[in-house]
C-alpha cells in the first residue's frame, strides 16, 4: 500500500530530459534513459546569454572575453562606426591582428622612402665629404651615394621596429592609468592585453597616411639632382621630400589622424570606466604624454 510517503534514494525526475518519473520506474518513459539510483534533480533549460551588443551608456563590467572577430570587421567597424566597435574589440583584445596592421603601416612608410631615395641623384660638397674624414680623391659621389642608400635601406627596416616600440610604449602608458583611475574596472579588462589591442586598432588610419605618401612619391616626384653640404642638409632633404603644400596637407591628415586615434582610444576607456571625470583625465593624461613619445624616439628611429 502507498503510503504517500516518497523515497529520498528514488530519483523523482530523468536526469537526462528532466521529465517526472513513476514510482519504482527503471527507465524513463520520455527518453528511455536508464534510472540511476542517485536523487536526481529537476531538469532545467540554460538559456544561451546572448552576445554583447553595444548600447548607448552602457558600460562593460564583464570579465569574459568573446572570440575575436576576423581582421577585417574590426578594420571596417573602427572606420565607420567606431563607437560600437571599440565595445566589441575590448570584449575581444587580440593582439596578433593589430601586431600585423601596424607592421604594414612600417613597411609601407619605408616602401616611401625608398621610392623617393631612388629618384634623387646626389652630388657632394668637398666640406661635406671632408667632415666624414675622406679626402676628396678617396671616394667618389656615386660610392657615397651607394654608402648613403645602404643606411636609408637600413633604416627603411627600422621603421616597423620604432612603430612597435612606440606601440608597447603607449599601451603601457594607458595601462598604467587605467591602473591608476579605474580601479573599479576588473582587472582583466584594465590588463596590458586589453590596452595593446585599444592602441594597436587606434593606429588604423595610419595606413592611409603612407599610401597617400607612397602615391605622391610614385606620381609627383620627378627625379631631381641636390647637392648635398651637411648631414643635416641631408637630413632635411629625406624628411621633406615633398612640395611645401603637399608638407603642409601631410601635416594636418597627420593631426587628424592623430586626433582619431585619441578619439577611438577615449571610446574604448569610456566602455571601461563608468566615471566620466576618471575617463577625462585618463585621455588628457595619455594625449600628452603619448605626443611627446614619438619625439622622444625619433632620435632612435629616423
Amino acid at each position: 500500500m502507498n503510503s504517500g510517503i516518497t523515497d529520498p534514494e528514488k530519483p523523482q525526475f530523468c536526469g537526462n530530459c528532466g521529465s517526472k518519473l513513476i514510482e519504482n520506474a527503471t527507465f524513463c518513459g520520455n527518453c528511455g534513459q536508464a534510472v540511476t539510483s542517485n536523487l536526481t534533480k529537476p531538469f532545467i533549460m540554460q538559456k544561451p546569454s546572448p552576445p554583447l551588443q553595444y548600447q548607448p551608456g552602457y558600460r562593460i563590467q564583464s570579465q569574459r572575453f568573446e572570440p575575436p572577430l576576423p581582421f577585417f570587421t574590426h578594420f571596417r567597424g573602427v572606420l565607420f562606426s567606431p563607437k560600437e566597435e571599440m565595445a566589441r574589440i575590448i570584449q575581444r583584445p587580440n593582439v596578433k591582428q593589430p601586431l600585423i596592421m601596424i607592421l604594414i603601416v612600417g613597411i609601407l612608410s619605408g616602401i616611401g622612402l625608398l621610392i623617393f631615395f631612388s629618384k634623387l641623384s646626389l652630388t657632394f660638397t668637398e666640406d661635406y665629404i671632408n667632415s666624414l674624414g675622406l679626402p676628396r680623391g678617396q671616394i667618389s659621389d656615386a660610392e657615397l651615394t651607394s654608402i648613403i642608400q645602404i643606411s636609408i635601406y637600413i633604416s627603411a627596416l627600422f621603421v616597423p621596429l620604432g612603430l612597435i616600440v612606440n606601440w608597447v610604449i603607449n599601451a603601457l602608458i594607458l595601462w598604467i592609468l587605467h591602473s591608476l583611475f579605474a580601479t573599479q574596472v576588473s582587472p582583466e579588462l584594465r590588463s596590458y592585453r586589453v590596452n595593446l589591442t585599444v592602441i594597436g586598432w587606434a593606429s588604423l588610419p595610419g595606413i592611409f597616411e603612407e599610401l597617400i605618401n607612397i602615391l605622391h612619391n610614385l606620381i609627383f616626384i620627378s627625379p631631381k639632382t641636390a647637392t648635398i653640404a651637411s648631414q643635416s642638409e641631408l637630413q632635411n632633404l629625406l624628411a621633406t621630400p615633398s612640395s611645401e603644400i603637399f608638407q603642409l596637407f601631410l601635416s594636418i591628415l597627420n593631426l587628424i589622424i592623430f586626433l582619431y586615434g585619441i578619439l577611438l582610444i577615449y571610446l574604448s576607456i569610456r566602455q571601461l570606466d563608468s566615471l566620466g571625470s576618471n575617463s577625462m583625465v585618463i585621455i588628457i593624461i595619455y594625449t600628452v604624454i603619448s605626443f611627446m613619445v614619438p619625439i622622444l624616439l625619433s632620435g632612435f628611429f629616423i
